[in-house]
């Protein structure tokens, strides 16, 4: 017997519209993560984040999605002890997105800087 829980059906159904409406910009697993209700972009410079952003924005709004510039976020990790400029602006359409020093989902938590401390910390205290 199959149970199907209908806020997890949505979600589902949801991944499977926005996955084959996107499937033309969509690039690498590792560049390009499509969750139930998050999209994940990932690039190496700002100027191809902004890029990316802007080509999901136009392709979803052509069908009737919408991306929340409230809900939408970036979060620049450090993975090298490369210098690089902490001056740089992600933006939709023509709005700002704010920045954000952690990403939390389906109980897990990525800290900027790579580190686990925040994600240790919550997972000890939910016991």
């Amino acid at each position: 017997m199959w149970v199907i829980y209908k806020e997890s059906f949505y979600y589902f159904l949801f991944t499977l519209i926005v996955d084959e409406l996107t499937r033309h910009i969509q690039q690498e697993i590792t560049w390009c993560i499509l969750f139930a209700d998050v999209i994940v972009l990932v690039d190496e410079t700002c100027e191809d984040v902004n890029a990316k952003l802007e080509s999901w924005r136009d392709t979803l709004e052509k069908k009737c999605f919408r991306l929340s510039r409230a809900k939408t976020k970036y979060m620049k990790l450090k993975f090298s002890s490369m210098r690089t400029t902490d001056v740089f602006v992600i933006k939709l359409s023509d709005q700002d997105i704010s920045r954000s020093e952690c990403f939390k989902y389906l109980g897990s938590i990525v800290q900027k800087d790579g580190g686990i401390d925040k994600d240790v910390t919550h997972r000890i205290q939910a016991g």
